[in-house]
């Protein structure tokens, strides 16, 4: 059954429905029908009514208004569903289509009586006499506008009822019919907007600009104005006597709101300042500057995280001194490159000793490593260990780009030949290094050869120590050659070699020529009475040598006179000559002490009896004059440098300095110990050459 008409419902009605088409039998009983009620496509939407709300009042409606009431009282509806309301241009072409055939088939459409009114605004009349006085009235006030210049409202058809609704399918096709039967002319029809889906236009930029400049105008101009009043205010109330305290509070809150409005409008800088604060910002805690790490101990506890040994408590506690001794520890090669790498980066070192430390190849080329990027240390020490030739390659690299290094010692490295080459190619390019040790090596002949071609080009050099080795021959003489030349070599230790007869003559020609050489250490060689009387010759045409060591050497009787003669000429500038552990018979004892006294000539010698003439009288004197005696030449040249004033005398401390440089192994507490058993502490004039003969002789009165 039909619920408009109660009729019943045939399989053909029910399958058009379906479809959307009109059955035949009510298009034919259409023809002759008579429109009913007036009816609309459906109910508009809130946002289509607001859109209309303009029209409703005759008297605030715009240009822009009307003419979207105009458009959308000739827009015929479409049944709901009918077109994709998201797809704008299927909206306009299916109103464009509807538009074309509106004025043919109207006629002979049959509304149906069961539709209800509708009050839609927008379509008010659907049969062909609404639509023609539609036309009509669109005409009229196109003519109207044309003439006055403001378009005339019809607000007659907006009341009037709407037609009954109908179902979507059957109401399509009327639609559709009737527009068929509607053909407007090109005058009266114009393009429609779709303002369904459109949006309100968005303010710009320089709206929003304008808006806020005229609104800063009214708040200065408010502003001014209150300040006006309150100048009013304060002129009539300035015969009171009292204030209203709420008034007075008021005023004062206005006054500093005034204040705010005023740095707001006139000062647009004051954002800019740094101390403003704002919601965005946090407050940050300022993180510490990272502090220097000047010795390196941070880059060592890290070196030793990478190779996965454990950081010596010993080298982090000393890395920040200037002196770092660390001995006998035997250093592995794990243990070693976590240290060389933080030397790279330590700047407080300044002595570094490593000796004893078995360090072999691969550790002496880590630490020569360090020394090319180390530029602080100027004093290394790296005695007693198994350098071999890749050691000796490597330090004799260093040597040609280092220039703060000033002592090295190579001690005991049993350095060979081969090395003595490589460190006397080193010795050509440096001109910074003042001290090197050689002591105690395996070189021989060729070596001497070698070094002295690197003595020969060498001009920085003060301190060579050759003594231990087995230097003859060919090596002495080129070594005597180099004396020649080389004027910056003040000391020379070619103690304990195999120096002979051949070996003194060249000597004797070097003294000839040499002007820069103080101490010359011939002990312990194959040195005779031949020799010494050599020895002698040179001593005549020499005046800077200070200190010549002949302990040791079996010269005999001939060779101590005919040095004694020449010393005691007054012709020499020799102010030590070493004579231990020569016999000595009694006429040449009294002649070495009339020497000594009236030339002023400190002679090393042994007592009557073959012993020592002062015995020490503790066994940390023992250990002061044991090194001493070892260290004769090295003693004697760094008390010459200590004596600037050439008096012979030196303090107490300058004497504990020496001997801690020299690298004793004592404290500097037992050396003032030593001092204060023999009445030398806290004396500022020592004569420091009877030192050489043991801390006891400054038990004697005379001194």
């Amino acid at each position: 059954m039909d619920q408009f008409s109660g009729q019943a419902i045939t399989p053909t009605t029910h399958k058009c429905r379906q479809t959307g088409t009109t059955p035949m039998s009510a298009l034919k009983n259409s023809t002759n029908a008579k429109p009913q009620q007036e009816f609309t496509v459906q109910k508009p939407s809130s946002r289509q009514r607001n859109r209309l709300k303009p029209t409703l009042r005759p008297t605030t409606t715009t240009p822009r208004a009307q003419k979207n009431e105009e458009n959308s009282t000739l827009r015929p509806k479409s049944s709901v569903g009918a077109y994709d309301i998201n797809s704008k241009v299927s909206r306009r072409k299916k109103r464009e289509k509807s538009v074309e055939g509106a004025s043919s088939n109207i006629t002979d459409v049959e509304i149906p009586s069961e539709v209800t009114p509708s009050k839609s605004p927008r379509l008010e009349d659907s049969s062909p006499n609404f639509l023609n006085s539609l036309l009509e009235s669109k005409q009229k006030e196109r003519e109207g506008t044309r003439a006055t210049g403001s378009p005339a409202v019809n607000h007659e058809n907006l009341n009037k009822a709407s037609p009954p609704l109908e179902e979507p399918s059957t109401w399509s096709t009327l639609i559709s019919q009737r527009d068929q039967s509607y053909t407007p002319q090109a005058d009266d029809i114009e393009e429609i907007p779709w303002a369904v889906t459109e949006l309100p236009p968005t303010e710009s930029d320089d709206d929003a600009l304008e808006r806020s400049r005229t609104r800063q105008s009214f708040l200065s101009l408010a502003i001014t104005k209150e300040e006006g009043e309150d100048d009013e205010e304060a002129g009539v109330q300035d015969g009171e006597e009292e204030d209203d305290p709420e008034e007075k509070f008021r005023e004062e809150r206005q006054r500093q709101l005034r204040e705010a409005a005023k740095s707001l409008l006139f000062e647009p800088d004051s954002f800019k300042n740094e101390d403003y604060d704002t919601d965005l910002e946090e407050d940050f805690h300022e993180e510490p500057e990272p502090k220097l790490d000047e010795a390196g101990v941070s880059v060592y506890l890290g070196e030793c995280k990478v190779e996965g040994v454990d950081p010596a408590p010993f080298v982090v506690n000393h890395l920040q001194g200037t002196v770092f001794t660390m001995r006998h520890r035997y250093l592995g090669m794990r243990a070693l490159l976590p240290f060389a790498r933080a030397m790279q980066k330590n700047t407080t070192v300044e002595y570094l000793n490593l000796s004893d430390n078995h360090l072999d190849s691969e550790g002496s080329e880590a630490i020569a490593e360090m020394m090319r990027d180390n530029c602080y240390v100027t004093r290394l020490d790296v005695s007693h260990n198994l350098m071999g030739t890749p050691g000796a390659r490597a330090f004799a690299s260093m040597l040609e780009t280092n220039y703060t290094l000033k002592v090295l010692c190579l001690k005991a490295n049993h350095l060979t030949d081969k090395d003595a080459q490589l460190i006397a190619e080193g010795l050509k390019n440096n001109v910074t290094l003042t001290d090197l040790d050689l002591s105690c090596n395996d070189f021989g002949e060729m070596a001497g050869v070698h070094l002295g071609k690197g003595l020969a080009a060498n001009d920085g050099l003060v301190y060579l120590d050759l003594g231990w080795n087995a230097i003859r021959a060919k090596g002495v003489l080129e070594i005597a050659n180099a004396l020649k030349v080389n004027t910056s070599l003040e000391t020379l230790d070619l103690s304990k070699n195999s120096i002979n007869l051949p070996g003194c003559q060249a000597v004797l020609r070097a003294l000839k020529l040499n002007q820069g050489l103080k101490i010359l250490d011939l002990s312990h060689n194959h040195i005779t009475s031949e020799g010494a009387r050599k020895l002698s010759l040179g001593l005549k045409k020499n005046e800077t040598l200070e200190a010549l060591l002949l302990n040791g050497n079996r010269i005999g009787d001939v060779g101590v006179l005919a040095l004694l003669k020449v010393i005691g000429s007054g012709n020499t500038g020799v102010k030590v000559l070493g004579l231990q552990d020569i016999p000595l018979p009694v006429p040449v004892l009294h002649k070495c002490v009339e020497i000594q006294a009236t030339k002023g000539v400190h002679i090393l010698r042994l007592d009557v009896d073959g012993r020592r003439k002062f015995r020490p009288p503790s066994h940390v004197s023992v250990m002061v004059d044991q090194f001493i005696a070892e260290n004769v030449s090295r003693f004697l040249s760094t008390l010459f440098h200590l004596d600037e004033d050439k008096k012979g005398v030196v303090s107490s401390e300058a004497i504990i300095k020496a001997l801690l440089d020299l690298g004793i192994d004592m404290s500097k507490e037992e050396l003032e110990t030593a001092l204060l058993h023999v009445g030398g502490m806290h004396r500022q004039s020592i004569p420091y050459l009877p030192l050489l003969d043991g801390l006891a002789v400054l038990q004697d009165k005379a001194l």
